[in-house]
Formats: structure tokens, sequence, C-alpha cells
């Protein structure tokens, strides 16, 4: 099997086209949500997800603080499903996020919010799901099928809805421009593809890793020590680099993989600082950055050719780690198209 022939892979491809589509299909929608919270004066946000989508809700913490200036706190769904608490949302903007449109999690969340009159949008890939039926705004990620367990065009989809939500909402110009920007931005992120090919059988014994990054990019982190769970089955963990000093850093050892994601230069300075320190213990880094100052660091690294805000620059991290985690699960002998024990839908009640 080559990495090329697996549906993860060309769903990879796609993500450009697919936030494309998103960005035409849903237009009108987020113009009339981000004019009604506005209207409504709304200072509170909750999101709702689970996975992948989470982790994209982890995004959408951090663009609607930075845009916004607005915080955003998760949903604990078993406050409803397993306490039967009375979540007082009225004044709310709750947002439930699921590919399937099946979490019920999610749902539940978004429901008992509409049910207070609480202004709701769900996100999803599918049209026609109990999510999709739930909430006073439906926005589609709009990616076509996704065939794939491993999630990857609908990941980016999900976080482009997030930063089309923030950026209609504050009237950010320089935040709309780039946003327009970031299909041409993955295209040229992809011609990394044969870096990226000669790297991975580095990785080749690999049975850890921590992938760290901080900020925005902690949302790809996540989601990056997922990817490579699902598909390598390799243990890896993800972590914000300011909380890996609080304990996980005495797991540090010779030759140990750490991945570190800095692109941006509000990050160079901290990456840069941790990087000296775990390589004084010989950790094997990983740098994947647009700072070529910073990827000298790295044991090895793989530099970006295109630089951004934060807002936009997790979009370029996540398709490089998501080509990492396909090239290295295809080279184990791993279909990352329908990894052991997973499906595509999958519900936690």
């Amino acid at each position: 099997m080559n990495a090329e022939d697996t549906f993860m892979w060309k769903e990879i491809m796609e993500s450009p086209a697919a936030i494309e589509n998103s960005m035409r299909v849903n237009s009108k929608a987020i113009k009339e949500l981000a004019g009604e919270f506005n209207r409504r004066k709304i200072r509170n946000i909750m999101i709702a997800g689970r996975g992948t989508s989470d982790h994209a809700a982890v995004y959408g913490q951090y663009i609607l603080g930075i845009l916004c200036g607005i915080p955003v706190t998760f949903a604990a769904p078993s406050l409803l499903t397993m306490y039967k608490c009375n979540l007082d949302l009225r004044d709310w903007f709750v947002i439930g996020i699921s590919q399937s449109g099946q979490t019920m999690d999610a749902v539940s969340i978004v429901d008992s919010a509409a049910a207070q009159g609480a202004l709701t949008a769900v996100i999803t890939n599918t049209e026609n799901s109990v999510l999709a039926k739930s909430s006073n705004y439906t926005l589609l990620c709009s990616a076509g099928p996704e065939k794939s367990v491993a999630a990857t065009k609908t990941f980016i989809t999900e976080m482009d809805l997030l930063l089309q939500i923030a950026t209609a909402i504050s009237g950010n110009a320089e935040a709309e421009r780039e946003l327009r920007e970031i299909p041409d931005s993955l295209d040229k992120v992809f011609t990394m593809n044969n870096m990226i090919q000669s790297l991975v059988p580095r990785y080749r014994f690999m049975s850890e890793c921590f992938v760290l990054s901080r900020g925005v990019n902690y949302a790809v982190a996540l989601e990056a020590a997922l990817k490579i769970q699902e598909t390598t089955y390799v243990k890896a963990l993800g972590f914000a680099i300011s909380d890996f000093y609080h304990g996980p850093l005495a797991m540090i050892n010779s030759g140990l993989p750490v991945i570190v994601l800095a692109p941006g230069k509000n990050l160079a300075a901290e990456a840069g600082s941790f990087l000296d320190r775990i390589s004084a213990a010989h950790a094997d880094t990983l740098v994947i950055s647009d700072d070529r100052e910073l990827c000298r660091k790295g044991s090895v690294s793989l530099q970006l050719p295109v630089s951004a805000s934060d807002c936009a620059n997790a979009f370029h991290t996540t398709a490089v780690i998501q080509m990492f985690a396909c090239r290295l699960a295809v080279l184990l002998e791993n279909n990352p198209d329908k990894p052991r024990m997973l499906k595509k839908i999958a519900d936690v009640n």
C-alpha cells in the first residue's frame, strides 16, 4: 500500500477545495449568525464536541478569544446526561461540533440551550443529522464524504468554520484576508510531501512520543497526538509546553521523540528555550516551524514554506502532521483508513 492510495491521503489533499466550498455554502448563514450575536450582545460562549471535534473546539476557544475578546468554555455533557443538571444557558452562544452529527453529547447540550432560548449553532459534515436539526444555525463542513476513519478534511473545515464565525463577529479585516488565503497556503504546504516522506523512516521504530505546542497550535498538538495514536498505534501524548514543565518533563530521556509545533513569532522564544532544555537531555526533537533558526535547534525539522498569524498557521501544522501520520502508518503496514477497533461514528453518552 502507498500512502497516496489511501482515503486518508486523498482526503487530506481535498482540504483546500473543502474549505472553499464551505465558505461559499455558509457565507449567508454566518453573516446572519454574527449579526444576531452582536445584536444580542452575547458575552459567553460554550462549545461541545468529542474527539477530533473537541480539538477543533480548543482552536475555537483561542480564536474567539483573540479576535472577539470573549471567553469560551467547553461543555461538560455529563452534567446533563449523567447528573441531570439544569444548566442556565439562556444568555449564551452554544456551538455543537460533530462530523457525523450523531454525537449525542453535543446534541444534548445544544438541545438544552436551544430550549432555553440561547443562540445556538452546529458544525457538521452531515446535513440531515440529528445535530443539524437541533439549532438556530446549521453550518456545514461541505467537505464531501469522508471515508477514512481518521478525520482530516473535516477537522480542517471545522476549524475553518470557527474562524469564519470569529471573523464575522469581530469584523477583523486582516483575519478575513487570511481566511481567504488558507486554501492556497495549504497547497503550498503540500509541496512538503517529499520532505515528509524522507523523514518518516526515522520514526519507524518509535513506540511513544510527545507532541507539544502552545496557544492556538495547542489544539493541533492534541489532534496530532490523536492522529498518530489511531493510525500508527504509537503511544502519543499532546501537551501545552507550559504544562509540560509541571510533571511530564520528568519522562524525557535520551532518544525519546518529541514533536514541537512552533510556527509564528509568538512561540519562537518559549519553544527555543524548551528545545534547549530537552536537547540537553538528548531527546530526539522534530521541529515544525516557519522559523529557520528555530528549526536548527531540532534534531531534525520541517520548515514550513508559508508564514501567517497563529489563527491561520494552525492549518499549516495540521496538514503537515496529517501527512506525517498517514505516511508513518503505511510504512508500519497499517491501514490508516481502518484503524483496529475503531469505526467512523463514535458516540460517547
